[in-house]
């Protein structure tokens, strides 16, 4: 792989966005999509308050594009007391009024779910005591939504889950799986990164999630790192990288032959692409110095928060 300059890479990009004259743009141009994208994706798009609660480093599949150190250490008892604690003192601040929480992990997020349960109740408590609507939503391979812990993600308030089906190969079982949380009352949406050595099975993906009934697919752009980028490299030796405000690694345009796909079939999803804009806006300060909420305006599926403020309204 070779890391190239910023602007041919954008340049690229812009080309390709203006020959898809559906596409909307949002968040300052950063949020690039077609159709109402979840309620969840604001946090990231905006300075609205969402806290994302991560525990967990084990999974059951190693993803060559995985980010983290595959030598990442278990979460001790003692850790993940303290991180309880810290989210208790903040859950009794009457001026923390956070709308947004995902449910995450450095692994698989289902094989925590004993020690998710912990904030969960927590959060179920302060959206009780302040008359909130809060937005839950857990990140997951899929692999172990099975009724029991669906049923136990619904007693928890969760609104959403976001299947990543590229890990276990686009396999039968979470397909089913989603199938089941969507009858379970989830929306579903499918969240994975936009590799082109995934292209066909992608492809192959998009009417079966539509006949599912997913409502949201979000292409993530692959973040590269010290721990995933000589697997990349293995997997693409002709890779294009870019800098922002992490480095990505360039999809060759793959997300936007998927979204013509998408419009061309009349699909039913809702698709984003989570590009480096996006981590631009998730991890960067600018956001905090000003904002106008009108750029996001009709970006999501409306959901609301305290029962006053409504997501399709500037705030």
């Amino acid at each position: 792989m070779k890391l190239v300059n910023y602007q041919e890479i954008i340049a690229e990009k812009i080309k390709r966005q203006k020959s898809i004259p559906q596409l909307e743009y949002h968040a300052a141009g950063h949020a690039v999509h077609i159709g109402k994208i979840s309620p969840g994706c604001r946090g990231c798009l905006s300075p609205e308050p969402s806290i994302g609660i991560q525990i967990g480093t084990q999974c059951m599949f190693r993803c060559p594009y995985c980010y983290y150190d595959p030598k990442r250490p278990k979460h001790t008892l003692e850790q993940i007391n303290f991180w309880l604690a810290e989210f208790r003192r903040k859950t009794v601040n009457p001026n923390w009024r956070p709308n947004i929480f995902s449910f995450q992990s450095s692994g698989e997020t289902l094989m925590y779910l004993d020690q998710l349960e912990r904030f969960a109740k927590l959060i179920k408590e302060m959206e009780k005591e302040r008359g909130g609507n809060f937005y839950l939503y857990v990140y997951t391979n899929g692999v172990l939504a099975d009724s029991k812990n669906l049923e136990r993600l619904k007693n928890w308030g969760v609104r959403e889950i976001r299947f990543h089906t590229a890990a276990s190969n686009f396999s039968e079982q979470v397909y089913k799986n989603i199938e089941r949380a969507i009858e379970y009352g989830f929306t579903a949406t499918v969240e994975l990164p936009s590799l082109p050595h995934y292209r066909d099975k992608v492809f192959e993906m998009l009417p079966i999630i539509n006949s599912l009934g997913v409502k949201h697919l979000n292409l993530l752009e692959c973040q590269v790192t010290i721990h995933n980028v000589n697997a990349l490299h293995q997997l693409y030796p002709n890779g294009r990288m870019h800098q922002g405000y992490f480095i990505h690694l360039y999809d060759e345009g793959l997300v936007y032959d998927i979204i013509e796909e998408v419009i061309v079939k009349g699909y039913n999803f809702s698709v984003l692409d989570c590009n480096s804009g996006v981590e631009n806006c998730r991890h960067g300060e600018g956001r905090y110095v000003f904002f106008n909420m009108d750029s996001i305006k009709g970006m999501c599926d409306e959901w609301d928060y305290y029962g006053k403020t409504k997501l399709d309204c500037p705030i």
